[in-house]
């Protein structure tokens, strides 16, 4: 089964992931987390923004350059699979996934759109082969649901992977 959670920045996509990791540990099952190694954030982890993160439940997280990596990097005696910040993935990661699904669990979690308002990379391919489809919001400053999200700074030097520094959730008013 594919599992995907897609919405803005700040919108917990993340902490969703943790929920399923939680949940397959107390049902002792066998969980591999995994981020792109573009995900300069996280320090290694799949981590929130309010600092839970894998490791503090026993999980470690792997980098993964390519999605060759993940398919080649996945044990067959596991579980669940969870990769957060998908799009930021090659695209060989939707047919990883469908491979991947056949076989496990796997919850992908990414941003579903750029600031430009522009599908993320290959989210659009990942959310339609969804078999489970969760869309977060966030809470954009004004109090609404925010749906997008927007650069509060000027990417330098062509890096756009950034947190609350650089960006914000907002809604469309």
């Amino acid at each position: 089964m594919l599992t995907v959670v897609t919405g803005p920045m700040f919108g917990e996509k993340s902490t969703e992931i943790l929920r399923y990791v939680r949940r397959a540990l107390r049902a002792h099952k066998v969980v591999q987390a995994w981020i792109p190694d573009t995900d300069t954030r996280s320090c290694g982890h799949i981590r929130t923004h309010s600092g839970d993160e894998t490791t503090r439940l026993g999980v470690k997280t792997n980098i993964a350059r390519t999605s060759l990596d993940i398919l080649n990097g996945t044990r067959e005696r596991t579980d669940l699979i969870v990769i957060d910040e998908v799009q930021f993935l090659d695209p060989d990661i939707v047919h990883a996934l469908d491979i991947l699904r056949r076989r496990h669990h796997v919850v992908a979690a990414g941003l579903n759109l750029t600031v430009m308002g522009d599908s993320f990379g290959v989210m659009h391919q990942v959310i339609a082969m969804a078999d489970v489809l969760t869309k977060v919001s966030a809470i954009c400053s004004c109090g609404a649901d925010a749906t997008h999200t927007i650069r509060k700074t000027p990417v330098i030097n062509g890096n756009w992977v950034g947190g609350s520094e650089d960006y914000e959730a907002s809604c469309y008013s």
